[in-house]
């Protein structure tokens, strides 16, 4: 006969095993050079257009705009602003004609 076998324990050992195995990587973004200039700019209102066109103008470093939004989005110091400059696509009119 097999002597008690305690499930959840061993489960909840598998699994603080595999968080401890578990990695989070940080893939390094081309704008991390940039990261406290863009927040500062973030922090002034400038929009993720003219945040853009500064790394093109400044730093020579061309990157889309939705890069800058994603990239400020992931920070926790960069100002969360609601809605005040969504994404629109070049040519898009917003639904008008």
């Amino acid at each position: 006969m097999i002597g008690w076998f305690d499930a959840e324990g061993e489960l909840e050992k598998i699994r603080a095993l595999c968080m401890a195995r578990r990695r989070r990587r940080h893939y390094k973004s081309a704008l991390d050079p940039y990261r406290a200039e863009l927040v500062a700019l973030r922090r002034s209102g400038a929009t993720y257009a003219e945040m853009r066109l500064w790394l093109l103008k400044a730093k020579h470093k061309q990157v889309a705009v939705s890069t800058v939004q994603r990239y400020l989005a992931k920070l926790p110091e960069s100002p969360k602003v609601s809605g005040a400059d969504t994404l629109v696509k070049s040519g898009d009119d917003g639904g008008r004609a």
